[in-house]
């Protein structure tokens, strides 16, 4: 893979970090949403028992499919995140393993409660295709929810209780809606978050790419070949954590070194994204290849026909600082808890340390598979 470098002085990237390429850390994996973690390691604590119990040190990975209403295609952040945390509990994957977990992922409703939650089905087979243990994860967050499954959800508002949040979103399941301007995307016509596909030109350039509107989804046309970036936009008058992740997996995937988690991008300002963070100079080109060699396929993983590309929008701000008027929900540190690999690009980044508020807008567009 060619490496492309250009120089870089203090001042050029001063004068880069102005127009606000900053990266919050994260001192954890950062593979796919992160709030599916807690639920993710307690998954991987009852495979690796069970694998105890029958002498066995190695699983395959199976595909982890979302549920058709949703065209979702977040599987392959799954299955990731539960490689790294099986791992952690001293279980080698591996794809001639005796043993396979596969499962799926979607919206239900708890009967208890009436709330939308998040469940994670697992099935652990053996060689013969016989289960031998059934797991079910259930997360309650409704921002993780809107996630995973591709939703584009506006931001509800400060203290906005699970009982609406549940509400809203099942709304959305039901019918969604999205707003569309030639090819910049939003939630609502009114938010002051948005996010655009640019598509690499012959020249090297970066141009917009119109979005198509299919069963009241938005597409994107990207051909096999193609390498593309994303754009994301924050009209807001406060900085804007930015979670970006392509069918499930986080940009941050392939990261060498400390591990972060968002995109910062400053008050009244937009970011382009070129590619998959390795360094905080160096990035891969997001490229549109056979599945066969794209980033979703080295997580182990079988391919969904259609890719989503996800950005989840959050206040971010100085912990010395104030936040902003309308955030008094629960803040969060930076700290808490199929798109290939393409050439490498210059992309200086730098470091910093935010506080972040609650998930605002997620905006999904998704693409068709090659």
């Amino acid at each position: 893979m060619k490496k492309i470098r250009h120089p870089l002085t203090l001042k050029s990237l001063f004068g880069f970090c102005l127009v606000a390429v900053f990266l919050t850390a994260f001192q954890s994996n950062a593979n796919a949403n992160e709030a599916l973690r807690p639920a993710i390691s307690d998954l991987s604590k009852k495979v690796a028992k069970l694998l105890k119990g029958r002498g066995e040190e190695q699983i395959a990975i199976g595909a982890f499919t979302g549920p058709s209403f949703a065209v979702a295609s977040s599987g392959p952040g799954i299955s990731r995140m539960l490689a790294d945390e099986l791992k952690q509990h001293g279980v080698d994957v591996n794809r001639k393993a005796k043993l396979e977990i596969k499962g799926d992922y979607r919206s239900i409703t708890e009967r208890s409660t009436g709330l939308l939650e998040l469940r994670i089905k697992s099935q652990i087979l053996d060689r013969f295709g016989e289960t031998l243990l059934e797991l079910n994860s259930r997360i309650e967050d409704p921002n993780v929810l809107a996630q995973v499954l591709g939703l584009n959800k506006p931001d509800l508002g400060q203290g906005v209780s699970h009982a609406k949040a549940s509400q809203t979103i099942h709304a959305i399941i039901e019918d969604p809606k999205v707003d569309v301007h030639g090819s910049v995307i939003k939630t609502v016509s009114s938010s002051p978050y948005a996010m655009e596909i640019l598509t690499k030109q012959p020249s090297g350039e970066f141009r917009p790419q119109g979005i198509s509107i299919s069963d009241s989804l938005p597409f994107v046309d990207i051909k096999r070949g193609e390498v593309f970036a994303v754009r994301l936009i924050n009209n807001s008058n406060h900085d804007a954590a930015v979670e970006l992740t392509l069918d499930g997996l986080s940009a941050f995937a392939f990261t060498n070194g400390p591990k972060y988690r968002h995109f910062i991008v400053r008050k009244n300002a937009s970011l382009i994204v070129k590619g998959w963070h390795r360094t905080n100079n160096t990035s891969d080109e997001f490229l549109i290849t056979r599945y066969a060699e794209s980033a979703a396929a080295e997580q182990l993983v079988s391919p969904d026909l259609i890719g989503t590309i996800t950005a989840a929008f959050s206040a971010a701000w100085d912990s010395k600082g104030d936040p902003p008027a309308d955030e008094r929900s629960k803040f969060r540190s930076a700290f808490d808890d199929a798109v290939g690999r393409g050439k490498k690009v210059a992309t200086p980044f730098r470091e910093v340390n935010l506080t972040l508020g609650r998930t605002r807008d997620i905006i999904s567009v998704r693409y068709k598979k090659p």
